[in-house]
């Protein structure tokens, strides 16, 4: 995650997840590079050929699923003079904007604050319709959680929303 730029009038925090793209690719291939492991008793044994295409088949769905929802670079670009979050995604499938009003927004969460796990978008905009939209998509063992409430921050100050308060 980076912030591109950051002035009175316009926010734009970019993000090209380079960690979560090697876990992504070590994920699908690991699938094959198992399978290439036992070949020998593949060939000669027909009910493991059963089994380890049953077990491969779905992971190969799985991974590949997990491959494409997060093999992604993503952009979003508040601006004050439009009044508009602009969030672009670019995918191996293509590019994507999808434009959000500010007066849409409510709140800005932090996922995974509780400390369980490692969220892949650990910033989300809380639309009044319940929709939640990342802010930028990262995988970070050791700083996500500062990183993330530091991020919080200004985006929460560039929208001018309140300051959450802590029970």
């Amino acid at each position: 995650m980076q912030i591109l730029e950051h002035t009175s009038t316009k926010l734009v925090i970019y993000s090209r997840p380079l960690g979560l793209w090697t876990l992504t690719l070590i994920l699908v291939l690991f699938g094959p590079v198992a399978l290439l492991f036992k070949i020998d008793s593949i060939i000669q044994d027909s009910q493991v050929l059963t089994s380890t295409f049953l077990t491969f088949i779905p992971w190969t769905i799985v991974a590949g699923w997990f491959f494409f929802n997060n093999i992604q670079v993503m952009t979003n670009t508040f601006s004050k003079e439009t009044q508009i979050l602009t969030q672009e995604k670019s995918t191996i499938l293509g590019k994507r904007t999808q434009q959000y009003a500010f007066s849409e927004i409510e709140d800005i969460l932090i996922i995974g604050a509780d400390g369980e796990g490692i969220p892949i978008n650990p910033i989300q905009i809380l639309l009044k319709s319940g929709k939640k939209i990342p802010v930028y998509l990262d995988l970070d063992f050791f700083k996500a959680l500062p990183k993330a409430k530091e991020t919080e921050a200004i985006v929460r100050k560039f929208l001018e929303l309140e300051e959450e308060t802590e029970s």
